[in-house]
């Protein structure tokens, strides 16, 4: 199916859903198994904790940004800085990333163990 992005809501409203029963423009990307119950929002860990990607959620614009910065499934994150506003710190792949909170709640995260709080 070839879509025309349009830019304004009334015009994807009547596009309707795939037959994935995801919405219209929404990708999803990851391992087998992936589904919408499938570990939590990264935005969500605490600080100290390092943790799995499972899949990543989002429009294709999102998602290819989110993946040339390194944030792919399997990858290990580290959550540095995470006070439950505002933009988080992450480090992925030895570098260490600010992310919004929208953005961060689009990567779904299996946590390792408990958090480790010498950061």
């Amino acid at each position: 199916m070839v879509r025309k992005a349009f830019g304004h809501r009334k015009h994807q409203a009547h596009h309707g859903r795939h037959s994935s029963g995801e919405d219209a423009g929404h990708r999803r990307h990851g391992g087998q198994g992936a589904d919408r119950g499938v570990g939590i929002p990264l935005n969500s860990l605490p600080e100290g904790q390092t943790s799995r990607i499972v899949e990543l959620h989002g429009r294709r614009g999102l998602v290819g940004r989110l993946a040339s910065l390194g944030f792919t499934p399997g990858a290990n994150v580290r959550m540095l800085q995470n006070h439950g506003y505002g933009p988080l710190i992450v480090e992925i792949r030895d570098v260490r990333i600010a992310l919004g909170r929208g953005e961060a709640a689009k990567i779904r995260v299996e946590p390792n163990g408990s958090p480790d709080r010498s950061t």
